[in-house]
């Protein structure tokens, strides 16, 4: 399941902008190149967040993974152009930069999709507290 639609795309950015950037031939827009853009945004995604130890795809994404895709559907639709303005380099760098937070830890999705690589791991005391003095644990 794809993480936004053409709909959000073109909710996004307007008809003649989009007309330009994935024209159909005969004036419209082409659903097969948004769809391409959505598919290469959403295996960004995907990529990002498998190396923050989510399960992908997302089965319940919260709205954010939503407007990145919609971000980053636009930033490969751009990079079709011969002319990307620079606010829109600037958009696709920064919706990086959130993904490069989810996948590092510093932000968080929550719990629901993340994948556990954690063992279990039983500590043993070997020692009982009242076998050893103060004294014992003083180093010279």
């Amino acid at each position: 399941m794809a993480y936004c639609t053409q709909a959000d795309i073109v909710l996004a950015k307007n008809d003649a902008l989009l007309k330009q950037l994935a024209p159909d031939g005969a004036g419209g827009i082409s659903a097969s190149i948004i769809t391409g853009a959505i598919t290469n945004a959403d295996a960004i995604i995907d990529g990002y967040m498998l190396s923050g130890e989510y399960t992908v795809p997302l089965t319940s994404p919260p709205g954010i993974i939503k407007e990145i895709s919609v971000g980053l559907a636009i930033c490969f639709l751009y990079g079709r152009s011969d002319n990307t303005p620079e606010q829109e380099a600037v958009e696709c760098a920064r919706w990086h930069g959130i993904l490069d937070k989810y996948a590092k830890g510093t932000m968080s999705l929550g719990a629901a999709d993340v994948t556990s690589n954690v063992e279990t791991v039983t500590l043993v005391n070997f020692y009982d507290e009242d076998q050893i003095s103060s004294d014992a644990l003083d180093y010279p």
